[in-house]
């Protein structure tokens, strides 16, 4: 069995590459997400197809979800590993474009239905210049991946592409730093990532140009065995 390399926060691309790579991807669900299912209603509540953006995308099954409820779906991920299984298992064709303002190796994947746009590059210089703005926001799982030295950064690219008005939809985890201290605690995967965001950590990043309501928490033993607490927020730029 393959050992996953410690996470650097300044180079994450070879370690998250890997862990694609490896099938090192428990996360990954072949169903959409139970808190977008669920609260989708709140992220489009006009209920109009619109263009969405995934951030931290990965492999994930949501965006064939979104893309079947009509909206236009953009993705930006780090992990090139994870798009290209994402574009091999979809069964559709696809076009590969040079993305610059990504970084100088970035691509762009476009289905040829033109309803999903996959980035793949440095996610956190995602910008206006590339896809205007947005109504819509889903993040599930992503930003609990970032050192808390890049979240400033992810926080502010994402207020940066949010019309006013718009709303984010986003799942993060939270618990005990102290765990990670015990000498007993001995995860057979690496942690973290992921990182612990508390409620008071979302609202420092977005507040006070967005809003921030806490809709669902959930407890369970995810980490490892030990309690953890995963919040969902609706997040409504002003």
């Amino acid at each position: 069995m393959s050992t996953i390399p410690p996470y650097s926060p300044e180079d994450p691309f070879n370690y998250w590459n890997f862990r694609y790579d490896s099938g090192h991807t428990e996360w990954n669900l072949n169903h959409v997400h139970p808190v977008l299912e669920r609260f989708f209603n709140k992220l489009n509540p006009d209920g109009k197809p619109k263009k969405v953006l995934v951030t931290m995308c990965g492999m994930s099954e949501d965006m064939n979800w979104l893309a079947d409820k009509g909206m236009e779906v953009v993705g930006v991920e780090i992990a090139l590993q994870a798009l290209t299984k994402f574009v091999s298992q979809s069964g559709q064709d696809w076009t590969e474009t040079a993305a610059p303002k990504l970084g100088p190796d970035a691509k762009m994947f476009t289905r040829k239905d033109g309803r999903i746009k996959l980035y793949w590059g440095d996610a956190l210089k995602f910008s206006e210049d590339l896809e205007g703005k947005f109504d819509a926001i889903y993040d599930c799982d992503g930003l609990h991946v970032l050192d808390s030295s890049k979240t400033p950064e992810f926080a502010k690219m994402i207020k940066s592409v949010l019309n006013p008005g718009g709303i984010m939809l986003l799942e993060a985890i939270a618990y005990d730093k102290n765990i990670l201290e015990d000498k007993n605690f001995q995860p057979p995967l690496p942690v973290p990532p992921p990182y612990s965001v508390a409620v008071e950590d979302v609202k420092r990043l977005f507040e006070p140009e967005c809003s921030v309501e806490v809709i669902d928490k959930h407890t369970n033993n995810l980490l490892y065995g030990h309690e953890s607490n995963f919040y969902s927020y609706i997040i409504v730029k002003k």
